[in-house]
């Protein structure tokens, strides 16, 4: 006879050869303790790639479930999805998903039911025996997870573990993507209270529209500033040339596009769009076969229309873009100019909106069209001209002399016309004509209202 002994796990008695001569000491041995112990206690580990790990096989009572398993634990690393299907019975099991995912899931179901997935980690998960799946912590009324990392969030995706929800600290949680922390949001018991941070990327967007964090304000945007140097986001208005690229906001939102056809001469017609009253005369116009340096002379008419251009286009093309530029071109590839606000006063357009209000006109304004973009005009001091007078007039309506009775052959001296020579003791009186001498010293006269000087910032 063979002794007998304890099982490795639970410590269940287990009968040795020749102590019990009948078939109930082997039946449970074999059939009924190790099941036992099984389901208790062990653990089925399975390596699999993809494909099938089938557990559904003969369910009992034909014979013992080979899903018995208290825990059943999977390591492979996927190369497509692996499903893992159970028999539709009322069993519960604890999961161990320690597999490398590479994009693929893990998947269980019964043989005639739906997949679920299972994450990676431990799950408690159970069959209802109506080939329902379900999986715990999922569908609790509360999941409480201890504070995680960013690189391993309480909370995160199936495909993404390094990337989700987690709280760092008191009142402290992060979303974390890729390992990063990209948002924090804070209470007011939290290190820093009270906050909504965007801790990495540093950008903000409405709609797609993505803004500089600290100041929400459309490129393009121009303003007073009254610190000594500019700040960030935001360029002094000085008419530099900036990059195409690296400002492209900024190119966007001071220039316009449109399409048309050339024909080897100053008309580019067939227009896409209406570009009157935006103040587009005079600007910079570009694409191919347009000459560098070509501006719009005239707009004539709206939608299917023409350009008059300020010298002819190398090339006839039909669907042409074209670029529109108020500012200033740059080298016409690469860099593009803001708008110079030097020593400038800047006033609204005097079309804005499409109706002239006809206050800034080249009539009264020393040569500055206040319908267009990027006009400049006006004068620091000026001497009037002779035109510029009030019209008034400049009159004599005649005078008097009396000349006092002299000596006979005495002569009467003097400055004036019409000398008489005395002749008796009567007093000659006569007419003269005056003379009117010049005055002033033709010096300009201030034009500049009362002022104040600020740096001009424009939003990149």
């Amino acid at each position: 006879m063979v002794a007998d002994t304890f099982s490795s796990t639970l410590g269940f008695l287990i009968m040795g050869t020749g102590n019990d001569n009948n078939s109930w000491g082997t039946n449970c041995n074999a059939s009924i303790f190790p099941v036992f112990e099984d389901a208790i206690a062990n653990v089925a580990t399975f390596a699999n790639t993809s494909g099938t790990v089938d557990l559904s096989g003969s369910p009992p009572p034909a014979a013992a479930s080979q899903a018995r398993f208290w825990q059943l634990k999977f390591t492979g690393s996927l190369s497509g999805n692996l499903t893992v299907k159970v028999p539709n019975l009322t069993k519960e099991w604890f999961i161990n998903n320690a597999c490398t995912l590479n994009g693929n899931s893990l998947l269980m179901q019964t043989p005639t039911g739906a997949t679920t997935t299972i994450p990676t980690g431990w799950w408690r998960v159970w069959c209802d025996g109506s080939n329902g799946i379900n999986i715990w912590p999922e569908g609790s009324s509360q999941i409480q997870m201890p504070a995680a990392s960013a690189a391993a969030p309480s909370y995160s995706s199936l495909q993404e573990t390094n990337s989700g929800i987690y709280r760092n600290t008191t009142q402290d949680w992060r979303f974390s993507v890729a390992g990063v922390d990209i948002i924090r949001v804070t209470g007011a018991g939290a290190g820093a209270p009270n906050l909504l941070d965007i801790l990495s990327g540093k950008s903000l967007a409405f709609n797609g529209v993505i803004f500089d964090p600290g100041a929400v304000v459309p490129s393009g945007t121009e303003a007073d500033y009254a610190g000594i140097f500019a700040p960030t986001g935001w360029y002094f208005a000085e008419g530099s040339a900036k990059s195409r690229t690296t400002d492209s906001p900024l190119f966007n939102a001071l220039t316009t596009t449109g399409t048309g056809n050339t024909h080897t001469s100053t008309t580019l017609d067939n227009l896409s769009a209406d570009f009157r009253g935006l103040g587009l005369e005079g600007a910079f116009v570009e694409g191919t076969g347009i000459q560098l340096g070509t501006t719009i002379i005239s707009i004539n008419g709206g939608v299917g229309s023409s350009f008059t251009l300020s010298q002819a286009t190398l090339s006839t093309v039909s669907g042409l873009t074209f670029r529109v530029l108020p500012y200033g071109q740059g080298d016409g590839s690469t860099t593009f100019n803001i708008p110079d606000r030097r020593g400038v006063v800047v006033a609204g357009r005097d079309n804005m909106g499409g109706t002239a209000r006809n206050l800034l006109t080249l009539a009264q304004t020393q040569g500055i069209l206040g319908t267009k973009l990027n006009a400049l005009g006006g004068e620091q001091g000026h001497t009037p001209s002779t035109a510029e007078l009030v019209s008034h007039t400049h009159t004599d309506s005649g005078h008097a002399h009396t000349i006092t009775p002299m000596q006979t052959g005495q002569v009467q001296t003097g400055a004036g016309a019409n000398v008489y020579f005395a002749t008796g003791g009567t007093t000659n009186t006569s007419t003269n004509s005056a003379i009117i001498t010049a005055i002033g010293g033709s010096v300009a006269h201030n034009n500049v209202q009362p002022t104040g000087i600020s740096n001009r910032i424009i939003k990149r």
